[in-house]
Order: structure tokens, then sequence, then C-alpha cells
């Protein structure tokens, strides 16, 4: 029988902590003359919005590429997703993208979170 190898999302979490660290300094040396406060919102808008969502699409991946190149794509597949999404719920439904640009990010994390559920059970259960 082929052995499963287990998923540990331990070290994914970790490498996603100290991106996230990272891109705070990032940010903090960008917006040097800015007060702390507007600093963590702009942080957390970022995070909310692009980094969760692209981090659990890209979780699904975890056995074709290794941590860091899905950190990596992870940014950018966030961007793009959320920005296409609500690009075309907009023109379909003709509703303002105010509307829908904060429910997308948790659309779009229960998604794959739950695909990522599915597959783990499927993986489990054709042992």
């Amino acid at each position: 029988m082929e052995k499963i190898k287990k998923y540990n999302m331990k070290k994914d979490l970790i490498y996603f902590g100290v991106f996230l660290a990272l891109f705070f300094i990032f940010l903090k040396s960008l917006y040097y003359k800015e007060s702390i406060l507007v600093l963590v919102k702009f942080f957390s808008s970022y995070v909310y919005l692009y980094f969760i969502p692209g981090f659990l699409i890209m979780i699904n991946f975890h056995k074709q590429l290794d941590v860091l190149t899905r950190l990596v794509l992870a940014i950018g597949i966030g961007f793009s997703v959320q920005s296409l999404l609500v690009y075309y719920i907009n023109w379909f439904t003709e509703i303002p993208f105010q509307q829908f640009y904060l429910i997308t990010p948790l659309i779009i994390s229960l998604i794959a979170g739950l695909y990522f559920y599915k597959s783990k059970l499927t993986a489990l259960f054709k042992k």
C-alpha cells in the first residue's frame, strides 16, 4: 500500500508569519512618516484582502511545490483572483464593487479551505 505523507501545516505557518513580519518592516520603512495605527490598518487590509486568500489557494498545491514557492506565488495569486473576481461580479451584476470587495476574501478562503479539507478526506478514505 502507498503510504500517505502527512501534510505539515506548522512549517507553512512559520514561513507565513516570518513573511508577514518582513512585510510589516518593509511597510514601516516605506511609510516612515505615518503613524503606527495607520500602518497597522494598511498592513491588516493587505493581509486580509490578498495574502490569506492567496495562501489558502496555494495550500492545495502542497505536493507539487515547496513552502517558499507557494508563499511567493500566493501573493500574486491573491491579488489576481481577488481583483478578477470583484471585476466579474461587478460586470455581471452591475452592483458597485465596494460592496463585494470585503466579502470576496471570505468566499475565496472558504472555497479554498473546503477544497483542501475535501481532498484530505478523500485521501484518507482511499487507504
